[in-house]
């Protein structure tokens, strides 16, 4: 499959969660991606962080859908495997 980024600064609209199989935003220092989805994902490079909790976000109402997901830490070879199975998507913001 592959990662599709939207631009919201554009007036792009984030594609429905129904659609893709998790959301990822890379570290500050690209090393790694994080990863957050429904889905139980295992390997070498996957590292589980914790269960999200939409009451500990400031809008707790527009991440409600997400109870109950997965956060992961994954390498970049772990999420180019990750990427031909699963979708994806990105919020990019423009500089």
């Amino acid at each position: 499959m592959s990662t599709y980024a939207y631009y919201p600064e554009m007036d792009q609209v984030k594609p429905h969660h129904k659609f893709y199989d998790g959301e990822v935003q890379a570290s500050y220092d690209y090393k790694y991606q994080y990863i957050v989805t429904p889905l139980v994902l295992k390997g070498r490079g996957i590292t589980f962080m914790n269960l999200l909790d939409p009451d500990k976000y400031i809008h707790p109402e527009r991440h409600e859908y997400k109870k109950g997901w997965n956060e992961y830490k994954v390498t970049l070879n772990a999420f180019k495997k990750l990427e031909e199975k699963y979708k994806f998507v990105r919020e990019a913001l423009l500089d």
